[in-house]
């Protein structure tokens, strides 16, 4: 199940695999197609004890003996390699073959002695075949003159001569052609699964961030999301359903004494209405200075008379009453919206709600129903405190319908 899901993801971005491919490979062949090639020849010695003519100890145990010390002394061994890589080897070379400045360039040696035997390889890489294969036989005749009047006991035999190179070592287009493909490849998946994980994660934290952090309340966008929850069961279940938005106006000069005021208001403010809901109902941060509270199978008249009654006690926080006292001049304003017309769609059912909250002069009059029909009984209502007559109106004009 894991692979298939892996596929989906791959096949709804394919385009960026594609993209990710023909940019590597086209990267990968335009420098490869750039690099002059580079040609090798090897030739081969065999490290040995010294056979002098005449001498009869050497065919016997001081043979075997100094066959033994070649064997079981990886320094003399390395030191054959040293003398082959040396610049006055190479020097030698160089003079030996007469090579210009030109014919010169690129041309590397290398010397190993393969594990567990006494043969030592001389290597040269370079840009011309002929040239390579030339003075690699050449660092060999040397090392093999300047080893024997270095040693007494030891000599280089020579093995195989370096042939001249039918194809160039470097650059391998082939490899590097496949090798460019599928690191495109890869490149190209690893942006898919990047572009997926980022995706994956911002929705997770739109999903998880639930709580706005200043006032604790739930946010907007869970309020919108158990909004449209909500309105598909009120149709379901033909319960009303109402929501509410609480709007704290700050009057006067200069508003607050500054944001710490204001987001103590917002948190108090928070905390009161909070109390007086029922473990179903959702409050949520509407915007900088409104809450919204969701009331599900309340009708208009209940959310009235509780959200009355939740704004007479934030009207009696001892912070709000100093607030107003010595600074800004503070109207909770009310709005509630029923949604008993199950044909009307959430976004107009919010709208109404926002429009309760329109300024008088703006709009319907307090007590006025926004919608004509008065399917979703609509009211303005203003100070809870300072106009209970409104509300006696508010509620008598409801109940009459």
């Amino acid at each position: 199940m894991e692979i298939k899901a892996y596929w989906r993801i791959l096949r709804r971005r394919w385009w960026l695999v594609l993209l990710g491919f023909v940019a590597v490979f086209g990267i990968t062949w335009l420098l490869t197609s750039r690099q002059s090639p580079v040609f090798e020849a090897s030739t081969t010695f065999v490290i040995r004890p010294r056979v002098t003519e005449g001498s009869e100890s050497t065919a016997g145990e001081d043979f075997v003996r100094a066959l033994d010390i070649v064997s079981r002394r990886v320094e003399i061994n390395t030191t054959f390699a040293e003398v082959a890589t040396s610049r006055f080897i190479k020097d030698q070379s160089i003079e030996r073959l007469g090579l210009s400045s030109a014919e010169q360039q690129g041309l590397k040696v290398a010397a190993r002695v393969v594990g567990g035997t006494n043969v030592m390889e001389i290597t040269v890489e370079g840009p011309d075949p002929q040239i390579a294969r030339d003075f690699a036989n050449a660092v060999g005749a040397e090392t093999v003159a300047y080893v024997g009047k270095l040693y007494d006991v030891f000599e280089l035999e020579p093995l195989d001569e370096a042939n001249m190179p039918r194809r160039a070592s470097r650059p391998n287009v082939a490899l590097n052609l496949a090798m460019g493909g599928l690191l495109g490849l890869a490149l190209g998946a690893s942006l898919v699964f990047v572009m997926q994980y980022l995706e994956t994660a911002t929705v997770e934290r739109e999903s998880f961030n639930i709580i706005e952090r200043e006032t604790g309340a739930y946010t907007r966008s869970y309020l919108l999301h158990r909004l449209w929850g909500e309105v598909s069961r009120a149709r379901r279940s033909k319960r009303p359903l109402s929501l509410g938005l609480i709007r704290m106006e700050f009057h006067g000069e200069s508003g607050p004494r500054n944001t710490r005021d204001h987001a103590e208001v917002m948190r108090l403010t928070k905390a009161t209405v909070e109390r007086s809901l029922r473990e179903e109902d959702v409050l949520a941060r509407f915007d900088g200075d409104t809450y919204a509270v969701l009331l599900p199978d309340t009708s208009g008249q209940q959310a009235q008379n509780l959200l009355r009654k939740t704004l007479t006690r934030v009207r009696s926080m001892p912070y709000y009453a100093e607030l107003r006292k010595y600074a800004a001049d503070v109207h909770p304003l009310l709005g509630v919206a029923t949604y008993v017309d199950f044909r009307v769609e959430p976004e107009r059912f919010l709208d109404d709600a926002i429009r309760s909250l329109g300024s008088p002069d703006s709009g319907p009059s307090p007590g006025e129903r926004v919608n004509g029909k008065g399917h979703n009984g609509i009211v303005r209502v203003h100070d809870p405190e300072e106009d209970d007559d409104l509300f006696d109106l508010v509620e008598a004009d409801l109940v009459e319908e």
